[in-house]
C-alpha cells in the first residue's frame, strides 16, 4: 500500500470529521470545509456541483454527530430506533452555502427516558455546530410513525424530499412510504398551487423584475420544486428522477427536461455564489451582484449588449423556460382524477364520488363536499349535481349526526368565505336540508316592503354583508374592521344572521322573538354549548334593538345608554350586535354612512359603559373630554381657557358625542353670535357623504325654530337625513344646530349652498319661513295621516319623546316641527330616518318651562295630529 495514499486519506475532511470528538471540533472542521469550497467555487462557479459538496460536508458532520449521541450501552443501541433525515433543500442536495440545515428526526413511537436523552444530545449538538459556530440556522422536526397522517402540506412537501442519513434504514423507507400514503393528491395539489400564487403575488406577480429572487421568485428555483412535488404526488407511477417520468408520460419533452436541468444549474450557480459573495443568506440578484456575476461567469461585453445585459438576458430566457415548464406540469396534474378523501376525488374544478357505494344523501358526505369547496373552490361536477338533485330529498338534518354538525359549526368559523360556501349550499339545496327553517325562508316573501329578496336570501345577503366588513379597506368601515377583530366565535355571529328573520314565517307572531326560539332549537340540534346558544339566541331576538335605539333615541341621555346595555351586557355580545346591525342594514339596502356613524356612536358609548360602568358618570367623563379637547384645539388661534370656557356651558351629550372639529367651528360661530350675528355653515360631511348644514343663534323665547329651518330647507328642496339640536346655557341660552341633507340625492352644489345659506340666515334674522316658501313656489302638499304617533315618558327622566312612523313626503320635518311649535313644546334633540317609503322620526319634546308632556297619550295624539293635518 502506498503510505502518501494511506496519509491523504487519514487527513481527509471525512477521515478528520470521523475523528472528531466534539461539536466544537466538527465545527472547525465544517467550517474549513466550506471555506476550500468557497474558494474553488468562486474561482469557477457552479451549481449543482457545488451544493452537492456543501451537503456532503454537512452530511459527514451529522454522521458523526449521531455516532457521538448514540446510547454507549449496545443494548440500548439495539433498540434505537431512530431515524434522522435530510429534509428541503438539504434533503434535495441543492444546499447553498447559507442555506438551513434542515433536519427531521423520526421515531417508530415514544422513546423511552436514555434513548430520549440521546435524541437529546445529537439535537444540542446539532444546534451547536451549526447554529452555534457556523452561523447556519437549523429546521428540525420530531415526528413518530404516527404522526404521518397528520402533517400539513409544508411538511408534506419537506418530506417528500426527505434523504436518509443515519440511524434505522427501515424506519426511514416504513414513514416516507406512510407519509406518502396520507397525502390526499387532490387537497395536495391545490393546496400547494394556492401557497405558490400566494408567494408569487408578494414578488408582484411577474418574473421580469430587475433585481428578481432567484429563489421564490417567478421563474426560480421554487417554480422546479412545485412541478417535482406535484408530480410525485398525483403521478403515482413518478419514482426516481421525475423529470425522466414527466418525459415517459408524455407530460413535458425531452428539450424541456434537458431545460430544467440547465434551470437548476444556472439558478443553483447564482445562489451559490452570492451567498459566498454575501457571507450570509441571499437570494435576491440586486444590481451591484449582477455585475460582479456576470465577469465571474464569464460574459463578455459586444456590439449589441454589456456583459451585465447578456447575464440577465440568459436569467430571464431560464426563468420564462422553469415557469412555462412549471405550468405544464400544473395542467396536467389539475386534469387527472385526484382523491380529495375517503368520499371525494376531483378532475380540475369538478367534485366526483370517490368510489360508487359512498351514500351523498348523508350529513357527512354533504359536509365534506362543502368543506372542499370552501378550502378548494370546487364544486360538483355534473355527474354529482344529478346524483345530488336526486338524493337530497333522504337527507337527514343535522340534528340526525352530530360529527356532521360539528364540522359545519368548524366551516363557519373560516376566517374568509363563509358566504360564498352557504351560498353553495343553498344553490345545491343542501342548505335547505340540512337546516329545515331555512327550506321554507328561502321561498316566503316578507310583508314589510324594504326587503329586497326573500326571507332566506335576505339572511345569505346578511352573510355577504358581514364577510364584506370583515375585509373592508374602506376608511368608513375601520370600526367595524376593528370591531370584527374582537369576535371569538364568529360561528354564532354568522348563525344569528342566517336565523335572524326566521321568525317571519310565523306571521302571527312577533318574529324577533318566534326567531330565538328557532335559534335556540337549530343551535341545540348543532350540539353548540348552552352559552352560544343563548348568545345566538339574544342576537335573533334583539337585532333590531341597536339599529332603532342608535337612530330614533338621542344617546346622550343616560337613560337611553342605560336601557340599551341592561340587554346587551357583555362586550362580546355588543360586537356581534354591532356588527350584525350593520350588516342587516346593509343587506336591506338603507345602510348610509349617517346610519352607520349612529350604530358605531352607540357601539362605542356602550362599550365604554360596560368596560367601566362604575368608573364616572358622564358629567365627569365630559369634564376629562373637555381638558383633552382643550388641548388638542389650542394649537391655533383658540385657547385653552377659551375651549374650556366654552365646552363648560354645553349639554354633556354635546361635548361626548361631537367631533374636535366641528366643536372648532361651534366656537368659531359663537365668537361670531356675541359680536352680533347669527352664522350659517353649510360644508360638505366626507364622514357620512352628506352635506352637514351647521347653524348658531341666540335661543328664541317663542317654540318654533326648528320648524323655521326645516321649511326653509323644505323651500330649496333639501332633503334632511338627520339632525343634533344643542342649547348652550349662559345668561342668554345659544342655539347650535347640525343637520345632514342632501339636494336630489346627492351632495348640496355650491351654488345651492350659497342661496340656501342666504334664506338661512334670513330665517335666523327673524323672517317669515311662510315668505321664504311663497318665493320658492313650495307649498305642503295634502298631509298623509301617519300610521303610529306615540308620546313616550318612559324613555327618558327629562323628556317626552315623540315617535312618529309615517309614509314618506316632501316636508316631512317641516311639517312635524311646525306642529310642535304651534302646540308650544319645545324640541332638544331629533332623529329622523328613512326605510323604503316609510319615514321614522323620534323628538324629544318638553313644555316651554323644560316639563315632560303630562296629558294623556290619546290627547297627546288628537292634539298633534289636529295640528299635523292643518294646512
Amino acid at each position: 500500500m502506498n503510505p502518501a495514499a494511506t496519509k491523504r486519506r487519514s487527513s481527509s475532511y471525512p477521515a478528520r470529521t470521523a475523528r472528531a470528538a466534539s461539536p466544537k471540533k466538527l465545527a472547525e472542521l465544517y467550517l474549513a470545509e466550506r471555506e476550500r469550497i468557497r474558494e474553488s467555487n468562486q474561482e469557477r462557479p457552479r451549481g449543482q456541483r457545488t451544493s452537492q459538496a456543501l451537503t456532503a460536508a454537512a452530511d459527514h458532520v451529522i454522521h458523526r454527530l449521531i455516532e457521538l449521541a448514540a446510547p454507549e450501552d449496545p443494548a440500548l443501541r439495539e433498540e434505537f430506533h431512530l431515524t434522522v433525515a435530510a429534509t428541503g433543500s438539504y434533503g434535495r442536495q441543492e444546499l447553498c452555502p447559507h442555506s438551513d440545515i434542515d433536519v427531521a428526526f423520526i421515531a417508530a413511537d415514544e422513546l423511552g427516558s436514555e434513548l430520549d436523552e440521546a435524541v437529546r444530545r445529537l439535537f444540542l449538538g446539532l444546534m451547536e455546530v451549526f447554529s452555534h459556530h457556523v452561523g447556519q440556522r437549523v429546521g428540525y422536526g420530531y415526528r413518530t410513525l404516527a404522526d404521518a397522517e397528520t402533517l400539513d402540506h409544508q411538511t408534506q412537501s419537506a418530506l417528500l424530499d426527505a434523504r436518509f442519513l443515519g440511524g434505522d434504514r427501515s424506519l426511514f423507507e416504513d414513514f416516507v412510504e406512510a407519509v406518502r400514503r396520507h397525502i390526499w393528491p387532490g387537497a395536495y395539489v391545490r393546496r400547494k398551487i394556492s401557497e405558490r400564487a400566494e408567494s408569487t403575488q408578494s414578488n408582484e406577480a411577474t418574473l421580469y423584475q430587475i433585481e428578481p429572487d432567484v429563489r421564490e421568485g417567478i421563474g426560480g428555483l421554487r417554480d422546479l420544486h412545485l412541478a417535482q412535488w406535484l408530480a410525485t404526488v398525483a403521478l403515482p407511477s413518478t419514482r426516481g428522477d421525475v423529470w425522466r417520468q414527466l418525459v415517459r408520460l408524455g407530460v413535458i419533452s425531452r428539450n424541456n427536461a434537458r431545460r430544467v436541468a440547465e434551470c437548476r444549474e444556472f439558478l443553483l450557480c447564482v445562489r451559490n455564489w452570492m451567498h459566498f459573495e454575501a457571507g450570509r443568506h441571499a437570494d435576491i440578484l440586486v444590481r451591484d451582484r449582477q455585475e460582479r456575476l456576470a465577469v465571474a461567469l464569464g460574459f463578455e461585453d459586444d456590439e449589441r449588449a454589456s456583459r451585465v445585459e447578456r447575464f440577465m438576458e440568459q436569467y430571464y430566457s431560464l426563468a420564462v423556460s422553469a415557469n412555462r415548464i412549471k405550468d405544464f406540469v400544473v395542467e396536467r396534474c389539475l386534469q387527472e382524477r385526484l382523491g380529495l378523501s375517503a368520499q371525494l376525488a376531483c378532475v380540475g374544478n369538478d367534485l366526483y364520488r370517490a368510489d360508487p357505494d359512498v351514500n351523498i344523501a348523508s350529513p357527512a358526505f354533504l359536509i365534506d363536499l362543502f368543506e372542499q369547496y370552501q378550502e378548494h373552490g370546487l364544486r360538483p361536477g355534473p355527474t354529482m349535481a344529478r346524483l345530488l338533485e336526486g338524493g337530497l330529498g333522504r337527507c337527514p338534518p343535522f340534528s340526525s349526526d352530530p360529527q356532521s354538525a360539528h364540522h359545519f359549526v368548524r366551516l363557519i368559523r373560516a376566517p374568509a368565505g363563509v358566504h360564498d360556501t352557504l351560498s353553495e349550499m343553498a344553490r345545491v339545496g343542501a342548505l335547505q336540508k340540512l337546516l329545515p327553517p331555512m327550506a321554507e325562508a328561502f321561498i316566503r316573501v316578507p310583508m314589510d316592503m324594504v326587503h329586497l329578496h326573500t326571507i332566506g336570501y335576505h339572511s345569505l345577503e346578511v352573510v355577504r354583508a358581514l364577510d364584506n366588513l370583515r375585509l373592508s379597506a374602506k376608511p368608513q368601515d375601520d370600526v367595524m374592521r376593528q370591531i370584527w377583530n374582537g369576535i371569538d366565535a364568529p360561528e354564532e355571529l354568522f348563525l344569528a344572521a342566517l336565523l335572524h328573520d326566521v321568525g317571519k314565517l310565523e306571521r302571527q307572531s312577533d318574529h324577533a322573538t318566534t326567531g330565538a326560539s328557532v335559534a335556540r332549537e337549530v343551535c341545540q340540534g348543532l350540539g353548540m354549548d348552552s352559552s352560544s346558544i343563548e348568545r345566538v339566541a339574544t342576537l335573533v331576538e334583539h337585532h333590531m334593538l341597536m339599529s332603532e335605539t342608535a337612530q330614533y333615541r338621542d344617546l346622550g341621555l343616560s337613560d337611553t345608554m342605560q336601557q340599551f346595555v341592561s340587554v346587551v351586557d357583555t362586550p362580546q355580545l355588543l360586537r356581534m350586535l354591532a356588527l350584525l346591525t350593520v350588516a342587516d342594514m346593509a343587506a336591506t339596502g338603507i345602510l348610509t354612512d349617517l346610519k352607520q356613524g349612529f350604530v358605531q356612536e352607540l357601539y362605542e358609548r356602550a362599550d365604554a359603559l360596560l368596560e367601566s360602568p362604575a368608573a364616572s358618570t358622564d358629567s365627569e367623563r365630559a369634564q376629562r373630554y373637555g381638558r383633552r379637547l382643550a388641548r388638542r384645539l389650542s394649537g391655533g388661534r383658540l385657547t385653552a381657557e377659551q375651549i374650556e370656557r366654552y365646552v363648560s356651558g354645553m349639554p354633556v351629550a354635546y361635548v361626548l358625542n361631537t367631533p374636535p372639529d366641528l366643536v372648532a367651528l361651534h366656537i368659531q360661530m359663537m365668537e361670531a353670535l356675541q359680536a352680533g350675528d347669527p352664522s350659517v355653515e353649510i360644508r360638505p360631511d366626507e364622514r357620512v357623504g352628506l352635506t352637514a348644514v351647521h347653524l348658531c343663534t341666540w335661543e328664541d323665547p317663542e317654540p318654533g325654530l326648528l320648524a323655521r329651518i326645516a321649511g326653509t330647507l323644505y323651500a330649496h328642496d333639501v332633503y334632511v337625513h338627520g339632525a343634533q339640536v344643542a342649547t348652550r346655557s349662559g345668561e342668554r341660552e345659544v342655539v347650535l344646530d347640525s343637520l345632514w341633507v342632501d339636494y336630489q340625492g346627492r351632495g348640496v352644489p355650491p351654488y345651492k349652498r350659497v342661496e340656501l345659506e342666504q334664506d338661512l340666515l334670513e330665517v335666523l334674522h327673524g323672517a317669515d319661513v311662510e315668505k321664504i316658501l311663497e318665493r320658492h313656489h313650495r307649498t305642503l302638499t295634502e298631509a298623509i295621516v301617519p300610521e303610529r304617533i306615540t308620546f313616550n315618558n318612559e324613555l327618558s327622566d327629562r323628556h317626552t319623546v315623540l315617535e312618529l312612523t309615517t309614509v314618506d313626503q316632501p316636508g316631512l320635518l317641516y311639517r312635524i316641527a311646525r306642529a310642535v311649535a304651534r302646540l308650544g313644546w319645545d324640541i332638544h334633540s331629533a332623529r329622523i330616518g328613512t326605510v323604503g317609503d316609510r319615514a321614522k322620526d323620534a323628538l324629544y319634546l318638553t313644555t316651554v318651562d323644560g316639563q315632560k308632556l303630562t296629558e294623556r297619550n290619546r290627547v297627546l295624539r288628537e292634539r298633534f295630529l289636529g295640528e299635523f293635518m292643518r294646512e
